[in-house]
């Protein structure tokens, strides 16, 4: 009888696993969709940043939610909402260079993450800044369109100066 039961469980568990095997395979149609649409949100991060550089608020108020929030390792600075956000670049940052790479997404429902790795320089509140690090991006979807609710970004160890000093 215990011989009959636990063989009962091994077919139960490997008719389980045979199951979500076939679940978890796309159609090549849902692999395609989720294709460009990986595509759309990897293109809509550039263009966020391009808006970044030109200084475009009219952009930048369309693709970031109303709620967006920066979050940074800096305990005096962890949460940044997107007022003081967009301040911060209209008026307190000048941008000397910046690079966006290996730009990915990962699409979960109406939610994509994207993730990507920056190098940038220039001047905040009038002290040079040089970074490097890794950005991970919110994106929701909502009236047929995306915008970003949340970036934190961390940069690489040794790689943030401030003022001339390697930052700790």
């Amino acid at each position: 009888m215990k011989m009959l039961a636990t063989g009962l469980l091994m077919l139960a568990f490997a008719s389980g696993v045979v199951q979500a095997e076939g679940k978890s395979k796309a159609s090549p149609l849902a692999r395609a969709t989720n294709a460009h649409r990986s595509a759309e949100l990897e293109r809509l991060s550039r263009t966020w940043m391009d808006a970044m550089l030109r200084h475009d608020k009219t952009g930048l108020e369309a693709l970031m939610a109303p709620e967006y929030v920066l979050y940074s390792p800096d305990p005096k600075h962890a949460e940044t909402p997107r007022a003081i956000w967009l301040d911060t670049l209209f008026n307190h940052l000048t941008i000397k260079s910046w690079e966006q790479s290996d730009i990915s997404a990962h699409i979960y429902g109406s939610i994509a993450v994207v993730t990507s790795t920056y190098s940038w320089a220039g001047t905040i509140h009038d002290k040079e800044f040089d970074s490097k690090g890794h950005c991970t991006d919110v994106w929701r979807s909502s009236a047929k369109r995306w915008q970003v609710v949340s970036r934190t970004c961390m940069p690489f160890p040794g790689s943030l100066t401030l003022g001339g000093g390697v930052a700790k």
